[in-house]
């Protein structure tokens, strides 16, 4: 049986082996596998094709980035081997930094394929594991943004136009601080913040 890596024959073997993962009990979901077995995955998904060839082959996040560093993306080097990867969400590749994954995934002509995208996609920066990272950043320089040159309370301003009081009770204590405000009628959380709190 050929088993040369094509594009159906890969996505095939990584929804086959994401199946045995799951029904073994080896993880819950393909999440869960990016999360922890991506290099497992990726390693027993290229056993059955062959084995790596020069056009198909796994990496690592950091053999992406400047001199393997894990901290800068090697902008050349991806345009090299991966033309269609461009930061999203509005990012710069500097801000883009900030979503270098510890993550081990397949690359095929280009193409990144891991347990959520077994179809692969041309720009790395849309495979989920990569593209939750830089959803976060968006919001974070999103709110940054908002926040420059506003009152110091504008974040919890923000959350509570968005949230209710419970979600805004849970949030605080995560962060190891109680709100000290009074409850208003209804769900919203509509108190003023308590001095000190860090928004």
């Amino acid at each position: 049986m050929d088993t040369t890596p094509t594009r159906d024959r890969l996505a095939s073997a990584i929804r086959g082996t994401v199946d045995r993962y799951v029904a073994t009990g080896l993880a819950p979901d393909a999440r869960a596998i990016n999360e922890g077995q991506c290099e497992d995955l990726a390693c027993d998904v290229a056993e059955s094709l062959g084995g790596e060839t020069v056009r198909f082959e796994g990496t690592w996040a950091d053999n992406l980035t400047v001199g393997g560093n894990g901290a800068e993306w090697d902008i050349a080097l991806l345009r090299d081997l991966s033309p269609g990867s461009e930061p999203t969400h509005g990012l710069t590749w500097e801000e883009a930094n900030d979503a270098i994954p510890a993550h081990y995934w397949l690359m095929l002509d280009g193409r990144h394929h891991d347990a959520e995208c077994p179809d692969g996609v041309d720009n790395l920066f849309e495979m989920p594991v990569i593209r939750r990272s830089m959803e976060r950043i968006a919001v974070e320089k999103s709110v940054a943004e908002s926040d420059h040159g506003s009152r110091p309370d504008t974040g919890l301003a923000m959350m509570r136009e968005r949230a209710s009081r419970a979600d805004v009770e849970a949030t605080l204590a995560l962060l190891g601080n109680t709100p000290d405000v009074p409850a208003d009628e209804g769900d919203e959380f509509t108190g003023a913040p308590r001095p000190g709190m860090g928004f």
